[in-house]
């Protein structure tokens, strides 16, 4: 809410916002003339792409023989475009102790900078899928991140071009919504009367990072060896039987501590923070 008044205030009685065709614009202030120039650009910045969280937090109180309820929310602003590079000075003003510049940037050097993120981001899409046409289990996070700011990019580069850019964002759309599908194939080494509880909280917490399909041409082997400790070797494979990702977890847990069902939950915790950490 203040820099919503503020930047009214701004461009009301100062004028500092300027309404140009070829150019963007972005005011900042500051005790030192760098330190102002840097707050003009975060709020070039911020006028480009924005995305707001809000938090609020509700206190009940008695009040004589009624309950008040008291709210208090903020709002945080939360720019995710960055490395901007042909911003210039375009403004600069001393007033007391304080330091105000306005800094602007070409519409057309932005635009050149947001298409370049727009097909970086689309170039990892493709790369991502022309393999086996998804991600793999290993880029799948990635492969989320880059689809967000493909959309995001181009959202903004409409907004400035008033241009509509065919891109058909379905097929990303879909494969970001559901984890990736892998067959899973688990091999005991050795019998043991705890290989069925193994195997179910192995499946469980793999479920948390793929969609276990036997019809996957993906196929994830897990490879599970009873010795003094638990050890699971994991091999993750593409539709075309190449290793993709490979990762050891020795639990430290003999197979005989699984009769306590604490370190039944406790193993299931060691290997899903082991997968998370192996991403």
């Amino acid at each position: 809410m203040m820099i919503a008044c503020s930047h009214h205030a701004l461009h009301s009685s100062n004028n500092l916002y300027k309404k140009d065709f070829e150019y963007l614009y972005g005011v900042g202030y500051g005790k030192k003339l760098n330190i102002a120039k840097e707050n003009a650009i975060k709020d070039l910045i911020t006028n480009l792409q924005v995305s707001v969280k809000f938090t609020s937090q509700n206190t009940t109180m008695q009040n004589n023989q009624s309950l008040e309820t008291i709210g208090n929310a903020s709002t945080f602003l939360e720019s995710s475009f960055n490395n901007l590079t042909g911003v210039e000075i375009d403004d600069v003003r001393h007033e007391k102790n304080n330091i105000t510049v306005r800094v602007k940037i070409a519409k057309t050097i932005l635009q050149a900078q947001i298409m370049q993120k727009v097909q970086n981001a689309q170039d990892f899409l493709e790369s991502s899928t022309n393999k086996c046409g998804s991600p793999s289990f290993k880029e799948f996070k990635k492969f989320q991140a880059a689809f967000k700011e493909w959309q995001n990019n181009i959202s903004l580069l409409q907004s400035l071009t008033k241009n509509s850019y065919e891109i058909q964002t379905q097929q990303y759309a879909s494969m970001i919504a559901h984890n990736p599908n892998y067959n899973l194939v688990i091999d005991f080494k050795s019998i043991s009367q705890y290989q069925q509880e193994i195997a179910n909280i192995l499946t469980t917490e793999l479920n948390k990072f793929i969609t276990i399909n036997k019809a996957a041409k993906n196929t994830v082997h897990v490879q599970i060896i009873q010795d003094k400790e638990i050890h699971l070797y994991f091999t993750f494979n593409n539709c075309k039987g190449e290793i993709e990702h490979s990762l050891h977890i020795n639990t430290y847990m003999p197979e005989s501590s699984l009769s306590d069902a604490n370190n039944k939950t406790r193993l299931g915790a060691i290997i899903y923070k082991n997968i998370l950490d192996s991403l």
